[in-house]
């Protein structure tokens, strides 16, 4: 399945930041790994999958080299590639919703997991076990495999994908929407495959994603993803470009997964640790 722009249209490629725009810099500092900087001609933030395909035709179009964005938590340095002529910047496109149609979780690749895992629970009291920092972006997140507290209970968050769409590039230089699903009758079958663990950008941009348990049956959340734990911890944290983010950790469950105290404790110090101080404020020790 695929969506492109209708004939004699070409739809907007988002809007563009330039090197003395003060957006365009604040793109750049939101990379986590600050070794790697990047110079790129401009940045496209774009808010839709048709800008995301505009962008990427624009580029291709010009013969220039592009890379994609969504939290800034890429550690190796591709997004900062000083050869990246354009970044598409997907945080915009945040949406978190259920689609009625695929009876799943539709997540956009802009959204963080502390976003993600507060929506899942606020709305529906379920879960998806996705990672441990709350400001990583879906959209890289997603296509490493995403793990977090509860992997030894629930599983990769990626055991629970259902599908993705990806812009990709055919062979004549032109770019669409392809959505591909775990459904092994499904022609884009292994297109799915790849973004469950294949590493973000390396098969094309990925602009959503939709979340539920396979074999799962039911036209609700509560049918077809875990329950959320009963009791979570709720802790609120700055993340490095200054925004507040809620988390919720399950430690019970992951406490349960994991010797006595141990994964608590651990979570503890990974979302209590004081800005700049380098305390650990701990709850008391659990035996048992």
């Amino acid at each position: 399945m695929t969506a492109t722009p209708g004939p004699g249209q070409r739809p907007d490629a988002g809007e563009r930041y330039a090197p003395d725009d003060a957006r365009y810099r604040a793109v750049l500092d939101r990379q986590i790994n600050k070794r790697f900087r990047a110079s790129p001609e401009y940045v496209r933030a774009v808010r839709s999958t048709a800008e995301v395909i505009a962008a990427v035709d624009e580029a291709v179009r010009t013969g220039r080299r592009l890379v994609a964005t969504s939290g800034g938590h890429c550690l190796e340095g591709f997004v900062s590639d000083p050869d990246a002529r354009v970044i598409v910047d997907l945080s915009p496109m945040r949406r978190i919703a259920w689609d009625p149609r695929r009876r799943a979780v539709e997540v956009e690749a802009g959204a963080t997991v502390g976003e993600t895992v507060a929506a899942l629970c606020e709305r529906w009291g379920v879960v998806v076990p996705l990672g441990e920092y709350p400001g990583i972006g879906i959209g890289g997140h997603i296509a490493g495999g995403a793990f977090g507290f509860l992997c030894r209970q629930l599983g990769l968050a990626v055991d629970y994908l259902e599908a993705v769409e990806v812009v990709t590039v055919d062979a004549d230089g032109s770019a669409a929407a392809v959505i591909a699903s775990r459904d092994p009758a499904d022609p884009n079958h292994d297109l799915w495959w790849a973004h469950t663990g294949g590493g973000a950008g390396n098969f094309g941009i990925l602009t959503r994603c939709w979340f539920r348990s396979a074999g799962a049956s039911g036209d609700q959340p509560p049918a077809v993803l875990p329950a959320a734990p009963a009791r979570q911890l709720r802790r609120l944290v700055r993340a490095p470009c200054g925004r507040r983010f809620a988390i919720r950790v399950a430690l019970d469950a992951a406490r349960r997964a994991a010797p006595a105290g141990r994964a608590h404790r651990a979570a503890w110090r990974q979302h209590g640790r004081r800005r700049g101080g380098g305390t650990d404020r701990r709850v008391p020790r659990r035996d048992g």
